[in-house]
């Protein structure tokens, strides 16, 4: 009897691990069909968790629970967070973008315009000479890193205060096919009892 009972307990774990299984291929499928993973960082996060009873489907990204869910307005979610997420996405390219001398000349040429007090050919050559040299420093590669971080920083900061204001809609991934996963449990538990009945001390298979 004692026998017994191991065997049932063995084959209902091994259903729940199959069906585990099963579950993160298609959370994977799910996830891809609703494009909500830039990275493919959530979908390489479903994971088989498996404990002493049996085994489960689970995402083990720390925004699980917030893209499943979804998350209420009222606090901000880490920049950090956000800014990777332009990057990730193509929002804003991961290097700075190069600048050409006339695109330095006419972002310069608004803050460094030579108005109608201006008298004398050495003072506008001295102004002209000055823009030139910002531009200059303009195209530099820190500058046009300094200048590119602090946009995707702005970018990031803007995003963050519309979800900590508004918060995010729930993606109901898991939620959704819960039925595909109830059948599929059935089916495979189903089949474990099958076994443990045509065998019920789970004797060893002979090889042929």
């Amino acid at each position: 009897m004692e026998r017994t009972l191991v065997n049932v307990q063995k084959a209902m774990r091994a259903a729940a691990v199959q069906t585990a299984r099963w579950g993160v291929a298609r959370m994977v499928q799910e996830t891809a069909g609703r494009k909500v993973d830039a990275t493919g960082q959530f979908k390489r996060a479903w994971k088989v968790v498996k404990f002493p009873g049996g085994a489960a489907t689970a995402n083990t990204s720390p925004y699980a629970a917030a893209v499943e869910a979804g998350r209420g307005p009222g606090r901000m979610p880490p920049v950090e967070a956000i800014e990777k997420w332009i990057l990730d996405k193509g929002i804003r390219p991961r290097k700075p973008p190069t600048v050409s001398r006339r695109e330095a000349m006419r972002a310069l040429s608004k803050s460094h315009r030579i108005t109608g007090d201006v008298t004398g050919g050495k003072q506008r050559k001295r102004i002209r000479a000055n823009i030139k040299l910002h531009a200059k420093i303009y195209r530099s590669k820190p500058a046009r890193t300094l200048r590119h971080a602090n946009m995707i920083a702005a970018m990031a900061l803007g995003i963050a205060r519309k979800i900590g204001k508004k918060g995010t809609k729930p993606k109901w991934l898991l939620r959704d096919v819960l039925d595909e996963f109830r059948r599929e449990a059935a089916k495979n538990y189903d089949a474990a009892v099958r076994r443990v009945a045509r065998d019920p001390l789970g004797r060893p298979r002979r090889s042929a």
